[in-house]
């Protein structure tokens, strides 16, 4: 039932990122999937030479990447103890880093980014917002947005975000096949607000009743002026591990990022935060 087998982790050699690296080992192994790992390398420009060609800084950065990348796997592996987790790791590219992980996944039909959530490059990690929201929103697959207090071991809640549109059952049932091998218990969560939804919370729920009869789940509705706060607030009182929501529809995409709050929620969150796409191919 388990639908993950191909994860690419994009790494900046950060302490962040060798938390977040070891998190997505112990991960990689409970579904017994694959991890390819990736560094992208932010060109330098000369002042005379901005719009022509990377400087030889550029270059060294590249040379010396081929080293630290092996090193960084062999550090996470051994902290992890993942030794048994098939790990590749991917030669280092110069390019929009953004790009570079879209494209790598595309190639390689990757199931899962696994990002960690500080940055890759100095100058990224000042706009990290804009870069992580990129990934999300451009790449071909589902994106986990790891904080630096990621815990695989306490994998046992889960909220998934509904907004009730039509594509949750589709959605739902794709993510609790994602995460079967955990075994969560699933808690699904509606903000209401004052706009119309296509579907009930107890269509919802009896479709799942009858689908999935040995699922864990429980269906909650809750009604705050911001969807913000409202799933920080039943994250925190229900002690969920892992925020979970469908990425399909622009305009829920747009309530969850468009704020400085809300991503916060989703870059700088304490919390594991899946963004599920419906990628048609």
């Amino acid at each position: 039932m388990n639908t993950i087998k191909r994860i690419l982790f994009p790494t900046d050699f950060s302490e962040a990122a060798q938390t977040a690296f070891q998190y997505t080992l112990a991960f990689a192994k409970h579904l017994n999937a694959s991890v390819e790992v990736i560094h992208a390398i932010a060109p330098d420009y000369s002042a005379a030479e901005l719009t022509v060609a990377p400087t030889n800084a550029t270059q060294t950065k590249l040379e010396i990447s081929e080293a630290i990348i092996k090193d960084f796997v062999k550090i996470g592996q051994a902290q992890s103890e993942t030794n048994d987790v098939l790990v590749t790791i991917s030669e280092s590219k110069v390019g929009n880093p953004v790009n570079i992980i879209v494209q790598e996944a595309k190639e390689k039909a990757i199931d899962l980014i696994m990002l960690g959530s500080h940055g890759l490059d100095s100058w990224i990690e000042r706009v990290f917002g804009t870069f992580t929201t990129n990934v999300i929103e451009h790449a071909p697959c589902s994106v986990l947005v790891l904080p630096k207090t990621s815990s695989v071991k306490t994998l046992s809640k889960v909220l998934f975000a509904s907004s009730l549109s039509k594509e949750d059952y589709r959605s739902l049932d794709a993510v609790t096949n994602m995460l079967y091998p955990f075994s969560p218990a699933y808690h699904v969560l509606h903000i209401s607000d004052e706009g119309d939804t296509a579907i009930s919370l107890t269509e919802l729920s009896d479709y799942f009743g009858a689908q999935k009869p040995s699922l864990d789940v429980t269906f909650h509705e809750s009604r705050h002026e911001s969807v913000t706060d409202g799933l920080m607030n039943f994250i925190q009182t229900h002690h969920i591990n892992l925020l979970s929501i469908y990425l399909p529809e622009r305009n829920f995409f747009e309530r969850l990022f468009t704020s400085s709050t809300t991503k916060d929620v989703v870059v700088q969150s304490d919390l594991p935060v899946l963004v599920y796409k419906d990628i048609q191919v």
